[in-house]
């Protein structure tokens, strides 16, 4: 940020192809939607969307510590305290984001994010595939992350 001199990240998405579909439209908005709806110190912060010439960038926080899976190869593996620390807060932020009507639905060590090389703090992003439910109705996606698929949204 020029005033503030904060770091952040910028994911940029091109939609100049999805432009033909309506429905592939709407997808491609409704990670910044949810992630605007969703505010805990665990899962990463949209500061804003916007569009410009058929590219969709949203600035977010920026994590600087790397991702789990990283870490895990980078130390042979965790040890139970680690373990501990990191699943009270990915529940904790899944808690937030399912109080919220909002499903993950591509949670895995590459999606888990450390907010600084201390490594102490989480930061769950990449809501792309994300879903949402209501009371009324369920998103019906069954996109994900092959080798996390359960053998039941394979078949």
């Amino acid at each position: 940020h020029k005033k503030t001199k904060e770091v952040v990240a910028i994911k940029t998405i091109d939609i100049s192809e999805s432009y033909k579909s309506a429905d592939l439209i709407q997808q491609i908005y409704k990670e910044a939607k949810i992630l605007k709806q969703l505010s805990h110190r665990n899962i990463i912060k949209l500061y804003q969307a916007f569009e410009i010439r058929k590219e969709l960038h949203l600035i977010m926080e920026y994590a600087g510590g790397g991702e789990l899976s990283d870490m895990v190869k980078e130390l042979g593996g965790l040890t139970e305290i680690e373990t501990r620390n990191i699943i009270m807060q990915v529940a904790l932020a899944m808690q937030v984001c399912h109080n919220k009507g909002v499903i993950h639905r591509d949670l895995k060590l590459e999606n888990v994010l450390f907010d600084s090389p201390a490594r102490n703090k989480i930061k769950i992003v990449d809501f792309g595939i994300a879903g949402i439910v209501t009371s009324v109705q369920s998103d019906k996606n069954t996109a994900a992350t092959l080798k996390y698929m359960t053998p039941e949204m394979i078949s």
